[in-house]
């Protein structure tokens, strides 16, 4: 042994064993895919969708569907959902206006606006703008989720921009509940 300023410095080697049985197997950990309902869709065409105004609204075309679980197929512009539960919806929109208007983008249920996800802004004409927005809400089975878009002044011309342009996508989180 060497004595240091520390201490005493220990210098042997453990010699190695053979290898023993295998142990029990243990419970099965958690699944890193826990999740039992999910999809959305998206839009990813130059499209021009007329706003008639104030108090007019206009569904947000979205024909591209990603994969899913336990929702429903549809050809219209929805997620029609199989399951109860706690969703996080996941939403985004790229778009310019051909004139200076607010514009509200809202995620809807059954055609009622979901009060968390109403996002508005003041746009500049031929500007591009990004709306994205996630949120957590209670839904149901037979629940249709889908986007829509108002503007504050009369025929506005929203041009859906050029790539990936909507998206729309929800995910069971967990089993319904009613924030307690």
């Amino acid at each position: 042994m060497e004595k240091n300023i520390t201490g005493y410095r220990l210098d042997f080697v453990i010699p190695k064993g053979d290898q023993g049985e295998q142990g029990p197997k243990g419970d099965p950990g958690i699944s890193s895919s826990t999740l039992s309902a999910y999809g959305g869709k998206y839009n990813h065409t130059i499209q021009n969708l007329t706003s008639p105004g104030l108090g007019s609204w206009i569904q947000i075309p979205l024909p591209t569907a990603l994969p899913s679980i336990n929702l429903k197929e549809t050809e219209d512009n929805t997620l029609t959902l199989e399951q109860d539960g706690v969703y996080e919806i996941n939403y985004f929109l790229k778009a310019s206006v051909s004139k200076q208007t607010s514009l509200t983008l809202i995620v809807r249920k059954n055609s009622m606006n979901i009060p968390s996800t109403v996002i508005m802004q003041e746009l500049l004409p031929n500007t591009e703008n990004l709306y994205y927005g996630s949120t957590l809400v209670n839904l149901n089975a037979d629940d249709k989720v889908d986007m829509e878009i108002s503007t504050t002044e009369e025929n506005v011309i929203v041009q859906l921009r050029n790539g990936m342009n909507a998206n729309l996508t929800i995910k069971k989180i967990d089993e319904l509940n009613h924030f307690r």
